[in-house]
């Protein structure tokens, strides 16, 4: 085991829809010590920081967890821009296994200048989409046709 730790996920499928979902992790479990103490807009900002994978989608879950518990509804701009982020964080996530992990599993060079490419292009949209600072009206044009581009 690593000081990661491994997760093992199980999901029983009955052939049309998930029944059940089985986690076992064996990570430690650092974020709530390092959350104890401080507010829920500190601790959801900060939880991002700590994921390398899905970050941005980890603190649109952390930030609506704390909406939750206090009662505070986010605008529907917000909440769109969160919906977005989580949409172009798995593309990016996807991409990354398509052309690094699975040409490596299969004893191929990895694709490693599409996803830089792809990081680059994602990365200040990302950044101002999960700011929580401004809401950004609509996706720079031509980021759809940019990233099929650079996947093709």
């Amino acid at each position: 085991m690593s000081i990661e730790g491994d997760l093992a996920v199980r999901l029983a499928w009955d052939g049309q829809r998930v029944l059940r979902v089985d986690i076992d992790s064996t990570r430690p479990f650092v974020a709530g010590r390092l959350m104890a103490g401080r507010g829920g807009a500190e601790a959801a900002a900060m939880l991002p920081r700590l994921y390398s994978i899905c970050a941005h989608a980890q603190g649109a879950a952390a930030s609506g967890a704390v909406e939750a518990a206090t009662g505070c509804a986010p605008s529907a701009a917000v909440l769109a821009d969160r919906a977005v982020v989580v949409v172009l964080e798995t593309v990016q996530e996807y991409l990354w296994r398509l052309l690094i992990d699975w040409p490596r599993a299969t004893d191929h060079a990895p694709v490693v200048p599409v996803i830089a490419a792809i990081r680059k292009t994602l990365a200040p949209v990302l950044a101002r989409l999960s700011s929580g600072i401004a809401a950004v009206p609509e996706l720079p044009e031509g980021l759809a046709d940019e990233l099929v581009a650079l996947a093709e």
